[in-house]
C-alpha cells in the first residue's frame, strides 16, 4: 500500500530534520503515537500519494481534539434519532 511519496515534518512551524543514515526519523507508528491515528489518517487522505505532504504537528494535534468532539457529537445525534 503506498501512502505518500515523500513527507515533511513540522514541528513548531519549522521542518524537523530527519536523516536515515544518521538515523534521525520519525516512523510512522511514532507519529500516530504522537498525533493518534484518526488525525494521521485525515492527513494522509487529503492528499493523492503522488503528491508532496507538509505534515503540521501542531494543526494534527489540533484536528485530534476536533475529531474526537465532531466523532462524539455526530454519535450522539444518531443516538437521539
Amino acid at each position: 500500500m503506498r501512502l505518500v511519496q515523500f513527507v515533511s515534518l513540522f514541528r513548531g512551524g519549522e521542518k524537523a530534520q530527519m536523516s536515515t543514515r544518521s538515523g534521525e526519523f520519525v516512523t510512522l507508528r511514532d507519529l500516530r503515537n504522537e498525533v493518534g491515528n484518526d488525525a494521521a489518517r485525515l492527513f494522509y487522505v487529503m492528499r493523492s500519494n503522488d503528491q508532496h505532504l507538509d505534515f503540521d504537528l501542531e494543526l494534527a494535534t489540533a484536528a485530534r481534539t476536533t475529531t474526537r468532539c465532531t466523532t462524539f457529537s455526530t454519535r450522539m445525534r444518531g443516538s437521539r434519532a
